[in-house]
């Protein structure tokens, strides 16, 4: 079984990702975010075979006393992948990257799925993760565009296994 450490918007701040979300859709044949029933999120680590117990007890252990994180946005940027993945990017990802050394001092990073490691791990909160080919330039484009800097309130933590996606356990930050 699959696994992953996120942490999550689950308030009304979260809007602005949302309405970034519905934005982004636009470039996908099917809305990708949306359709996980999942807030947005960052997400530290992704294991394809993880035990749940070793990842509830790696999720207590580093946020269990975690206060809640306020994260500004600051722009769009896209991953280079195929398809390509839109993404806000945080002005400032030291908090972000703290909690991911926390995660992956844990966790074997060596068996977690190599963008998440350490040392390539992009702190990240997708919007959409399935550009259709003949929207690339589209979507490179929307990334472009400069946006008013917005701040999210990032208030729960959580472990969820796949598939399907479900969340394992959760607790709150602050």
């Amino acid at each position: 079984m699959g696994g992953a450490i996120n942490i999550k918007a689950t308030g009304e701040t979260a809007r602005p990702i949302l309405d970034l979300w519905s934005r982004a859709e636009s470039f996908e044949e099917m809305p990708s975010m949306a359709a996980l029933g999942y807030p947005p999120h960052f997400t530290f680590a992704i294991y394809d075979e993880i035990a749940p117990d070793v990842l509830r007890q790696a999720m207590r252990e580093t946020f269990s006393n975690q206060p809640r994180l306020s994260i500004t946005f600051t722009g769009i940027r896209c991953f280079e992948a195929v398809p390509l993945v839109l993404w806000a990017a945080p002005g400032d990802a030291s908090d972000l990257q703290r909690l991911h050394a926390l995660v992956h001092a844990r966790l074997d990073p060596a068996r977690c799925r190599e963008y998440y490691r350490p040392g390539a791990w992009v702190p990240h909160c997708t919007l959409a993760m399935r550009v259709a080919e003949d929207r690339t330039a589209a979507a490179r484009s929307f990334a472009e565009d400069p946006i008013e800097p917005f701040e999210v309130i990032f208030d729960m933590a959580d472990c969820v296994t796949f598939p399907p996606l479900a969340v394992a356990e959760e607790c709150a930050l602050g």
